[in-house]
């Protein structure tokens, strides 16, 4: 192995601070929100139905240059990996776009729902019926 650290390494956690640490920075400068924990990162954008357009790009402008930054560190954000899902009520849910997102070369279509930290939320955030919640 020519670089990287080994799982289960006591340095592990202190070295992906250290190449972690300004990706909350990026996404500032972009207006996009994130929040980070271990290796788990999320992106998240708000904004009125007339300016998805608009978000979406700044969302992807932040992922790329987020994968930029830690391709740089020889780190990889990995696209098959990325999850893409609009929220909205219930009324409203036929007005969000069904097109892709284009990031890293590979299409991402928008999910229904989505795994967060062991809890998945689903586009209306109804929180229906689901394991976790009783």
């Amino acid at each position: 192995m020519l670089c990287g650290v080994p799982r289960g390494s006591v340095l592990g956690p202190l070295l992906f601070i250290l190449y972690t640490a300004d990706l909350g920075g990026i996404a500032d400068r972009h207006g996009v929100y994130s929040h980070f924990y271990a290796n788990d990162s999320q992106l998240y954008v708000s904004a009125r139905q007339q300016d998805a357009g608009d978000a979406e790009k700044r969302l992807v402008d932040c992922m790329e240059h987020i994968a930029q930054r830690m391709a740089s560190n020889r780190l990889k954000l990995n696209p098959v990996k990325t999850d893409f899902m609009w929220c909205a009520t219930r009324r409203s849910q036929y007005q969000l776009s069904k097109d892709h997102v284009t990031f890293g070369g590979s299409l991402i279509q928008p999910s229904s729902s989505v795994r967060d930290l062991g809890v998945v939320l689903d586009s209306e955030l109804s929180f229906g019926p689901r394991p976790h919640i009783s």
